[in-house]
């Protein structure tokens, strides 16, 4: 027996292991150690292995996870160029982002069946040229596959998709998914080049944001039930031909599936010179749409649109004409539809989108019909709420706060509106608060809340 064999054996010799109590459950950068040979040493008792823990590793060659081992963190074994041998444990259960990152020696992963929870970039900067399924091929974690390679048909016994399945490097066009597939998960086809996907009847849950950034999705047939579909399931995605059972979907499914608010608020758009807004036919009108006056809404759109083919009128006709859609108006449904066919998948320009969110001018404001506010002044809306109301912050204090964001305070005037853009009667404005004097504002905010809502309440009531 050679010197080195001795050695080896005096290396792996058993000696009295240290009890359950004396091993750490989270195993970090801190106490995680490489034997001679390139072996992890990772204890029996470590439950989880923290994120970079064998981060950058030169001298790692080989990583077994003993049977107590729950969690692997992100990046825990990435850039580790001698990788070569991974042996996970029955009973992992979490795999965190980019486990091994560009550990480009590991030429293949055996994945146990109780690993559950992903996320889409576990297995990126990976080398491996086959696709990574679980033991049983119930789950697919990750294509891999040739570059050459534009089609994949997903074998019949998986059930599940998981997170980054199919992400940005797989250079896929066209995709066929099992009868029984049953889940697919978020961000399953992250940032995919995938332009063809047929979604089956076998489908019982989708993530939200399955096809997150599928730019190149051009068309999806939907055989699944349709409420399973998710909000914003293509969000990001651009156009994409959608299907149901065959027939082209309803646009109001499209939008939703697409994440789009109809209504968005258009950029540059150049106020008018004259005050026409304040004209008594335009007031008129304004004030009873105030009052939540569908008819009224609609005709002060055309009203905007007969006045000039300027941007602005157009805008706020827009803005208009589907708040009266929302209160009821079956003109102004019509409008949206004939929208809709002639520009699909299209938001519509308007001077303020249908959210009321964002930071206005008051003199914005005041020209689409809101006579509250003080044309000189800016004003960030918060969203009409569940309970009608609107919160209105403006500034106050020309000094505000240094570039950096500290020094000099910031200070406030906050208003309680109703969903009209209104003034609620009793409900005064808060003036001068400061992000530092959050206690006292709270207290002060929410007392004039309940008294809004209740208020708001019973005028709804009386009518």
């Amino acid at each position: 027996m050679d010197t080195f064999e001795k050695f080896r054996n005096c290396l792996h010799q058993k000696k009295a292991a240290p009890s359950r109590s004396q091993v750490p459950s989270k195993l970090s950068a801190h106490n995680a150690v490489v034997d001679i040979l390139g072996h992890a040493m990772i204890p029996e008792g470590t439950v989880e292995i923290l994120d970079n823990a064998f981060r950058s590793r030169k001298d790692l060659r080989w990583v077994t996870l003993p049977a107590s081992v729950r969690t692997v963190g992100a990046f825990a074994f990435a850039q580790c160029p001698n990788l070569r041998k991974v042996k996970l444990n029955d009973g992992l259960e979490k795999m965190g982002s980019c486990v091994f990152y560009e550990c480009r020696a590991i030429q293949s992963l055996d994945l146990p069946d109780s690993l559950s929870e992903t996320v889409a970039g576990t297995f990126d900067g990976l080398s491996i040229s086959t696709p990574l399924f679980d033991r049983t091929k119930s789950v697919l974690y990750r294509y891999f596959g040739h570059p050459s390679k534009l089609h994949y048909t997903v074998p019949a016994t998986v059930k599940r998709l998981a997170a980054g399945a199919f992400s940005d490097d797989a250079p896929l066009q066209t995709l066929e998914l099992p009868p029984q597939l049953k889940t697919i998960d978020s961000f399953a086809f992250f940032s995919s080049k995938v332009r063809q996907v047929t979604l089956p009847a076998s489908l019982k849950e989708i993530g939200k944001q399955a096809f997150w950034r599928c730019e190149e999705l051009q068309q999806l047939d939907v055989y699944c039930a349709r409420h399973i579909l998710p909000a914003e399931m293509l969000y990001n995605c651009g156009a994409v031909e959608i299907e149901l059972d065959g027939e082209p979907a309803d646009y109001e499914l499209q939008l939703n599936l697409h994440g789009m608010d109809l209504l968005t608020r258009a950029s540059n758009i150049t106020l008018p010179s004259e005050a026409f807004w304040e004209e008594p036919s335009f007031a008129e009108l304004a004030a009873q749409c105030a009052k939540g006056s569908a008819r009224a809404m609609l005709d002060l759109a055309e009203a905007y649109a007969a006045r000039d083919s300027s941007d602005f009128c157009a805008c706020v006709a827009n803005f208009w004409r589907y708040r009266a859609c929302q209160y009821g108006n079956p003109l102004a449904e019509a409008w949206k539809k004939q929208w809709f066919v002639r520009h699909p998948r299209m938001q519509i320009p308007s001077a303020v989108a249908s959210d009321l969110r964002g930071d206005y001018l008051g003199r914005l404001l005041r020209a689409m019909g809101f006579g509250f506010f003080d044309p000189t002044r800016f004003y960030h809306l918060y969203g009409v709420d569940r309970n009608g109301l609107v919160e209105v912050s403006s500034w106050c204090d020309e000094d505000g706060p240094d570039e950096d964001g500290f020094g000099r305070e910031a200070y406030y005037d906050w208003w309680l509106l109703d969903e009209y853009l209104r003034e609620i009667p009793g409900i005064e404005v808060i003036h001068n608060f400061s992000h530092h004097e959050r206690r006292e504002f709270h207290k002060r905010f929410d007392a004039r809340y309940e008294k809004a809502r209740n208020a708001v309440a019973n005028r709804e009531s009386r009518r």
